[in-house]
């Protein structure tokens, strides 16, 4: 009798721990914790281009953020590996880090796309050249110049009368400039200068000899008439007669 008694007990304590084990899974007092991943605080950066208007991709997908300045949110921690691309510049790449409940700002300082200009002053040699007032060798000589923007070259030599030429080359392009330097006193026709607007790239020959793109910037020639061609990447031409003065500048415009 005692033994049946006792396995009568043992059987409901069990029942009872099985009981609060279910109690406990459905709500109870007592549970089991778990640790559940947690997202990490958000931070931000404002991504600031020079110049400005950079248009700001994220690398990973290749998705277009926008235009600079822009503010991108992440959670901290995330390194946003990012490429800055704008017409007329290098395209720059850049990694910014984002920091927890934090603001940064990140500037990213873009540079023009490179043009080559070849300088040469005639015949004479050793002659000085300066782009933009900043000595850069002498003739004659390569330079590498910003392009899409103008440049200022002077060329000069003592006892001869300095050259100066406003030029604009494009992504690219290298373009011969012979500095035509005239003696001090001389007493003959002096060269007169030629500039041609239109379709920017359109290739401009002078007797067969490339003589440079559109826009063309005070480039150097002899008095006298010109028979100049002009082709565009369209295919479309143009023959335009340059009438050249002595020490004049004369701008032809296509249509």
């Amino acid at each position: 009798m005692a033994s049946r008694t006792s396995r009568t007990a043992i059987a409901i304590a069990a029942l009872s721990l099985a009981l609060g084990g279910a109690l406990c899974a459905c709500g109870g007092k007592r549970s089991t914790s778990v640790d559940l991943p947690r997202e990490r605080p958000l931070g931000s950066v404002e991504i600031v281009s020079n110049p400005p208007g950079a248009t700001v991709i994220l690398e990973e997908g290749e998705r277009r953020l926008g235009a600079a300045p822009i503010v991108i949110e992440r959670p901290g921690g995330t390194g946003l590996k990012l490429m800055l691309v704008k017409e007329g510049y290098r395209p720059r790449r850049s990694f910014v880090l984002v920091e927890e409940k934090n603001r940064l700002r990140h500037h990213v300082r873009l540079e023009r796309e490179r043009a080559t200009l070849v300088v040469r002053a005639g015949a004479l040699h050793a002659a000085e050249v300066s782009v933009d007032g900043r000595h850069v060798g002498r003739t004659p000589t390569r330079v590498e110049v910003p392009a899409g923007v103008a440049v200022v070259l002077d060329v000069s030599k003592n006892r001869f009368q300095p050259y100066r030429a406003t030029l604009t080359l494009q992504a690219g392009e290298t373009r011969d400039v012979n500095a035509d330097l005239i003696p001090e006193g001389f007493k003959g026709p002096r060269p007169g200068q030629l500039s041609i607007r239109g379709p920017l790239g359109a290739v401009i020959t002078l007797k067969g000899r490339m003589l440079g793109m559109v826009p063309l910037e005070q480039i150097s020639l002899p008095p006298g008439r010109h028979e100049l061609e002009i082709r565009a990447s369209g295919g479309k031409r143009w023959k335009k007669t340059a009438v050249i003065k002595s020490g004049e500048h004369t701008t032809i415009t296509l249509d």
